[in-house]
Parts: C-alpha cells; sequence; structure tokens
C-alpha cells in the first residue's frame, strides 16, 4: 500500500537557500519540518494513505473538491503570486 504526506508549505533550509519567497497566505499554514514529520509518521503507523497536515491545508484540500474548477483557478493564481 502506498501512503503519501502532504505537508503544504514546511518551514525547511531548502526554501531559504532557493531563494523561494513564501504563497499569500501561506503564513497562516506554514509548518516546521519536525512537526510535519511527526503527524506523517503518525498516520504511517495508523495505515492512513493521505495525511494532510494543519487545519488550512485540510481546509484548502477539501475546498478544492468541493468548488467550481474556475473558482479554484483565480484562487491558485492569488496564491502563487510573490508574496508582498
Amino acid at each position: 500500500m502506498a501512503h503519501v504526506l502532504c505537508p503544504g508549505a514546511t518551514d525547511t533550509e531548502v526554501a531559504n537557500v532557493a531563494g523561494a519567497a513564501l504563497f499569500r497566505g501561506s503564513a497562516l499554514s506554514v509548518m516546521n519540518a519536525i512537526e510535519a514529520a511527526r503527524i506523517g509518521y503518525q498516520g504511517l503507523k495508523a495505515r492512513r494513505r493521505a495525511v494532510v497536515t494543519g487545519l488550512v491545508n485540510k481546509i484548502m484540500a477539501i475546498s478544492g473538491r468541493l468548488s467550481p474548477t474556475s473558482m479554484s483557478r483565480r484562487i491558485s493564481s492569488w496564491m502563487m503570486l510573490t508574496a508582498k
């Protein structure tokens, strides 16, 4: 059985070294890497196929399935613009 961890925005050194900016609104959902790994490991032990960390990420994952495609596209475009 395959398992997947969907941590969303995670505070790691990789983003800093790459010079990547956070997405708009990501300050609400950024999680540290240790916490994301802990949640993922608990999900693996519980045999969950997919683990989405954090309330904001869970809401985003569900809303993508429930909202019209045109709305999802607009929200995604807005979030992908560089944070100011």
